[in-house]
C-alpha cells in the first residue's frame, strides 16, 4: 500500500491521482468516514471476476448518523438497463461503494474535477456509450456516514452539477431524456434544495 500526500484539498484531485499511481485492474472506492462490510472487496472481485461486461459495480447501502446509528436502508436498481434508466431523475450508484475497472476509467478520462458530483459525471460520461455496463449487488456492503444537514447529495450544488452533466450528455447526442433529466435536476437545484 502506498499513501500519497498532496497540499491540495480537493476529492476530484485526490480521486484523480489515486487512479492515475493505481496499478490493479479493480479500482475499489470508499470515503474515510463510511464503514464497508468485512466481505465487500472479496464480493465484488468475484462478481467483476464473473461479468467482465460489467465496469462499475456498487452495491446497496445502510445510511449511518455520525455516531454509527443506522438511519435507513438505500436499494438501488441491480442491473444495467434499469441503472440507465434511472440516471435520468438521480444517482443510482453510491460511490463510496463501488468497484470499477481501471482501464476503461482512464480511457474516458478519468475523474475531471467537478468538486460536487465528480462520480455523477464520471457515470454520465459511461453512459454516453452503450458498452459500458453498470451493476448494484443487492447486499448492504456499506455504511454511508450522513453529517447533518451538510449532505452534498441534496446541496443545490450537487444537483447544479448533475444538470450540467445531463445537459452536457445531451448535446453530445445521448437523447432527449438527458435533456429531461437536465430539466428535473435544474429544478431540484432551485426549489428542492431549499427545504
Amino acid at each position: 500500500m502506498y499513501i500519497y500526500k498532496t497540499d491540495v484539498q480537493h476529492l476530484s484531485f485526490s480521486l484523480a491521482i489515486g487512479l492515475h499511481y493505481a496499478k490493479g485492474e479493480f479500482i475499489a472506492r470508499m470515503d474515510s468516514d463510511d464503514i464497508s462490510t468485512p466481505d465487500r472487496l472479496e464480493l465484488q472481485v468475484e462478481y467483476m471476476i464473473n461479468n467482465p461486461d460489467i465496469i462499475v459495480l456498487g452495491t446497496c447501502y445502510e445510511l449511518i448518523d455520525y455516531k454509527g446509528h443506522p438511519i435507513k436502508k438505500i436499494s438501488l436498481p441491480l442491473y444495467n438497463n434499469d441503472i440507465r434508466r434511472t440516471f435520468i431523475i438521480g444517482n443510482p450508484i453510491c460511490h463510496p461503494s463501488v468497484m470499477f475497472r481501471r482501464k476503461e476509467i482512464i480511457d474516458i478520462g478519468g475523474y475531471l474535477g467537478d468538486i460536487y458530483a465528480q462520480d455523477y459525471d464520471l457515470w454520465a460520461r459511461l453512459a454516453m456509450n452503450k458498452k459500458y455496463k453498470f451493476a448494484n449487488l443487492k447486499k448492504i456492503c456499506l455504511q454511508y456516514r450522513v453529517q447533518g444537514s451538510g449532505n452534498a447529495r441534496k446541496s443545490r450544488l450537487a444537483y447544479a452539477s448533475m444538470a450540467g452533466a445531463q445537459f452536457r450528455n445531451f448535446i453530445y447526442g445521448a437523447g432527449i431524456s438527458w435533456f429531461v433529466g437536465a430539466l428535473i435536476s435544474a429544478f431540484k437545484a432551485v426549489i428542492v434544495s431549499k427545504k
